[in-house]
């Protein structure tokens, strides 16, 4: 299940590209509600079968005295799905903007030129596109998951 959450944004974002190109434009906004519900419906019902209860008992406990103190961790535990599928949205969205849309383009160049920090960065993101640095820095948190969660990191944020 982990290997599966760490790949889903690289899945979402090969998804996305191709129903952008299938369609010659960036996929219906309600196409993303679709799929991040199904993930979200999914994760739900991976977690019932694992402890072994409903879905509607595991959200009634994030609604009791013990589940608030521990921030409603069955449904907080969803964004999680939501979050990496909107992160394969967001690669993959940007890359079509990079290579369809001039103005996008333009921007880009002009706001990573904006500022110190932006200049540092503009030569990287001029030469592989922003998208390219998302994908790099999914990559690399992606990595950091699997080696936190098969033991070989002890906590992922010891390596930033």
């Amino acid at each position: 299940e982990t290997v599966f959450a760490t790949l889903q944004p690289f899945a979402m974002a090969l998804l996305w590209l191709c129903l952008g190109w299938a369609l010659g434009s960036l996929p219906p906004d309600e196409l993303q509600v679709i799929l991040i519900s199904l993930f979200v419906v999914r994760a739900c019902r991976i977690d019932a079968c694992l402890v072994g209860e409903s879905i509607w008992s595991l959200v009634k406990n994030d609604f009791t005295y013990e589940g608030m103190c521990n921030l409603f961790p069955f449904c907080f535990g969803k964004l999680e799905s939501v979050d990496a599928t909107t992160d394969g949205f967001a690669i993959a969205t940007v890359f079509i903007l990079e290579h369809h849309d001039p103005l996008f383009h333009a921007r880009l160049a002009a706001g990573w030129g904006a500022g110190p920090l932006g200049r540092l960065f503009a030569p990287l993101v001029l030469h592989v596109g922003l998208a390219g640095v998302m994908l790099f820095v999914q990559v690399v948190a992606s990595l950091l998951q699997i080696l936190t969660s098969l033991g070989f990191v002890k906590a992922g944020a010891e390596l930033v």
